[in-house]
C-alpha cells in the first residue's frame, strides 16, 4: 500500500502543473479548437495522437485551487532537495567537493520552478496554451510563453550551474539546444514564441527539422479541419482540455510503408514494414480496429466540480456484445456520500454469450498470423471452460455495492477498532430468496432471521456482527439483499436497497471523501514500515513534505467519482471531483 501511494505522488504533481498552466489556452470569441492562428495550427491533421488546452478556465476557480496547488509544488521541492541530499550523502565518497556543489546548485534551481512564482519566472502565465502531438510517433510538446526570455534565461542558469551548456544547432537563424546520441536526440527551443520540446532521430534534415519546431505549417493542420471541435461536439466535452490516441494511426505505421518522420524514424531503428507478411499485416489492423480510437476530455468544470471523461471506442459489434455484460445493482453508479463506496457488476449469463460469439467468430474466420497462432490454438481451451458448469448461486448474482459512511469516533490510522461502523452492503441477484434459503442452510445462525423478499428492514442479531456496530439490520427484495450495520442502519438498509443505479448500469463504481482520502495517503507518508515489514527508505524530511502534499490537496477537493460502463460506443470511463467549498 505505502508502494501504491508513493507512485500517486508523480500522477498528482502531473495533475498540479496542469492546473498552474490553467489547463486552458487564451479565451477567444470563436472556438480555440478551430482557430488557425493558435496553437493547433502547428498540429497535422494526421497526427496518431494529440492532447491539446482549448478555453480558459474561469478566473475564479484557479483562483480558488492556485494557493493550494502552491502549497503542494512547494511541498515537492522539499521533497526533491530531501531526495537529492540523501543520494548525495550515500555516494558522497565516490564524489568530489566540487561536483556535490555543482549538483546542489542545479537541483536547487529545478526545485525553485515547483511553485506559482517560479512557473511564471520561467515566462509561463496563467492560460498558457499547451499542445503535445505526434510528428509522426515521436512527441512534440509546445506551449506559449509571455517572455520568451524569461526561459531562456532560465536554461541558461541551469548551464551555467552544470559547468557546461547543451550542444546548439540553427535552423532558419534560430538558434535551439539539443541532446542526445547517434540514435535520437530531444531539442529544446524557442520558436514563433513558443517553447518546443520535441524528440527525433538524430539524423533528420533541416527540412525535416523544420516541421518538427513548426517553422514548416503542415499541409493541413487540426484546427483547419476542426477534428477535436468535432470530438468535443460528439462526447459532449467541453472545450478547455481534449485529445485523442488513434491506434489504427499507430499500428499502420508499422504496417504500411511509412512517408515522412515515420519514414527517418524507421529507418533509424532499421525496421522494414515489409519483414511482416501481408496476412499478419491485414489481421494485424482487424485486431487493432476493436479499439480504433481513444477519446479524452473534461465536461463540466466550475467553482463546484471538475467531469472527466475517457471512451476507449469500441468496433460496434464488439460494443454491443459487451453493453450486455453489466447489470441492475442498488445504488451501484449513485453517491451516497460516507467515506468509501465502492461496486461492481456483471451479468454471468451474457459474459458467457458473449465470450462464446468470440469463439465462434475466431472459428469461423481463423487467424492464419503466425503471430496469432496461440489465441487459435486456444479456442478449444476455451470451449472446454465454457462447458464447465457454475453454481446456480455464482450465475445468478449480479454485482454488489458497499458503503462506508462512518467509522464513528475512529480515527483514520489508530490501533484502536472502530466501535460503531456504519456501513452497509448491497448485493444483486436474479433469485434474492433462493441464494437467503441457501444460506440459512449453512448458518444456524441466519436461520434464525425471519427475513421475506419485501424490502421490510430486520433486524439482524449475528455475533460476528455485534463485535463492530452496535445495530445491524437485513432486508430483502426478489433481486438483492442488503445488510446494514451501525446506529443508522434500520434507515439505511432501507436506502440502500430500494435505491436507483445509473443507466447504463456501471461495470465498476467508486466514490470517496477526498478529504479522509488524502489524509490517509498523508498518514501513510509518515509509516516508517509498510504492510509487508520494509522500511520505508524515504528520509523524514522528504515523507513530511509528501505528507504536507497531500493534505494541501486534501483542502481542495471534496468528493472524486468514477464509474466505467461499457456503452454502445465503447467503454466510458467517467470521473468527476467535487471542490471544497
Amino acid at each position: 500500500m505505502l508502494r501504491f501511494y508513493r507512485d500517486r505522488t508523480a500522477q498528482i504533481l502531473a495533475v498540479c502543473i496542469c492546473l498552474v498552466f490553467g489547463i486552458a489556452g487564451p479565451a477567444a470569441a470563436k472556438s480555440a479548437l478551430t482557430d488557425t492562428s493558435g496553437i493547433l495550427k502547428y498540429v497535422p491533421d494526421d497526427t496518431p495522437y494529440v492532447f491539446a488546452t482549448g478555453d480558459a478556465l474561469p478566473d475564479d476557480l484557479l483562483d480558488f485551487m492556485e494557493p493550494q496547488i502552491d502549497e503542494v509544488l512547494k511541498a515537492y521541492q522539499v521533497f526533491f532537495r530531501e531526495i537529492f541530499r540523501g543520494a548525495m550523502t550515500k555516494n558522497s565518497a565516490d564524489m568530489s567537493i566540487e561536483d556535490i556543489q555543482k549538483y546542489s546548485v542545479i537541483v536547487d534551481e529545478l526545485a525553485n520552478l515547483l511553485s506559482i512564482e517560479g512557473i511564471r519566472n520561467a515566462g509561463i502565465e496563467r492560460h498558457a496554451a499547451m499542445v503535445v502531438f505526434g510528428n509522426g510517433l515521436l512527441p512534440v510538446i509546445r506551449f506559449e510563453l509571455a517572455d520568451p526570455k524569461k526561459i531562456e534565461a532560465v536554461i541558461k542558469r541551469l548551464e551555467k550551474s552544470a559547468g557546461d551548456g547543451m550542444k546548439t544547432g540553427e535552423v532558419d537563424g534560430m538558434t535551439y539546444r539539443y541532446a542526445g546520441d547517434d540514435e535520437a536526440q530531444i531539442i529544446i527551443g524557442v520558436f514563433e514564441g513558443d517553447a518546443v520540446f520535441a524528440l527525433a532521430p538524430a539524423n533528420v534534415d533541416e527540412d525535416q527539422l523544420k516541421a518538427i519546431v513548426g517553422l514548416t505549417p503542415p499541409a493541413t493542420s487540426i484546427a483547419e479541419t476542426g477534428r477535436l471541435l468535432k470530438i468535443s461536439k460528439e462526447y459532449g466535452f467541453s472545450e478547455y482540455y481534449i485529445g485523442f490516441i488513434d491506434n489504427l494511426r499507430v499500428a499502420a505505421v508499422f504496417l504500411d510503408k511509412p512517408a515522412g518522420m515515420n519514414a527517418v524514424l524507421l529507418e533509424s531503428v532499421e525496421y522494414n514494414f515489409e519483414d511482416v507478411s501481408k496476412t499478419c499485416r491485414s489481421e494485424i489492423l482487424d485486431v487493432v480496429a476493436i479499439a480504433p480510437r481513444m477519446v479524452v476530455g473534461y465536461g463540466e468544470i466550475n467553482m463546484q466540480q471538475m467531469n472527466a471523461k475517457m471512451v476507449i471506442e469500441l468496433r460496434d459489434d464488439i460494443a454491443k456484445g459487451m453493453s450486455t455484460l453489466s447489470a441492475l445493482v442498488p445504488g451501484l453508479g449513485i453517491d451516497a456520500g460516507g467515506l468509501l463506496s465502492f461496486g461492481m457488476s456483471l451479468n454471468v449469463p451474457a459474459l458467457y454469450a458473449f465470450a462464446e460469439a468470440r469463439l465462434d467468430a475466431i472459428e469461423a474466420d481463423p487467424f492464419e498470423c503466425e503471430y496469432f497462432a496461440e489465441i487459435q490454438a486456444g479456442v478449444a481451451a476455451g470451449r472446454a471452460a465454457l462447458e464447465q458448469p457454475l453454481p446456480p448461486f455464482v450465475t445468478g448474482l449480479r454485482g454488489f455495492k458497499a458503503d462506508i459512511e462512518s467509522l464513528g469516533d475512529y480515527e483514520l490510522g489508530s490501533d484502536e477498532s472502530p466501535d460503531d461502523i456504519n456501513a452497509s452492503l448491497v448485493v444483486g441477484m436474479e433469485d434474492a430468496e433462493a441464494a437467503y434459503l441457501m444460506g440459512t442452510m449453512m448458518s444456524a445462525d441466519l436461520a434464525t432471521v425471519d427475513l421475506q423478499p419485501n424490502g421490510v428492514p430486520v433486524p439482524l442479531a449475528l455475533p460476528q456482527l455485534q463485535a463492530v456496530a452496535k445495530a445491524a439490520y437485513a432486508a430483502m427484495t426478489e433481486n438483492a439483499l442488503a445488510i446494514a450495520i451501525g446506529s443508522e442502519s434500520r434507515t439505511r438498509v432501507s436506502e440502500v436497497i430500494s435505491a436507483s443505479s445509473i443507466e447504463p448500469p456501471p461495470i465498476m463504481s467508486v466514490s470517496v471523501d477526498a478529504t479522509a482520502y488524502y489524509a490517509l495517503i498523508a498518514q501513510s507518508m509518515m509509516e516508517e514500515q509498510d504492510e509487508e515489514g520494509e522500511e520505508n527508505p524515504l528520509p523524514e524530511a522528504a515523507r513530511i513534505a509528501l505528507s504536507d502534499a497531500m493534505k494541501s490537496m486534501g483542502a481542495m477537493y471534496d468528493r472524486v467519482l468514477m464509474d466505467v460502463q461499457f456503452t454502445s460506443r465503447g467503454i466510458e470511463i467517467s470521473s468527476s471531483v467535487t471542490l471544497q467549498q
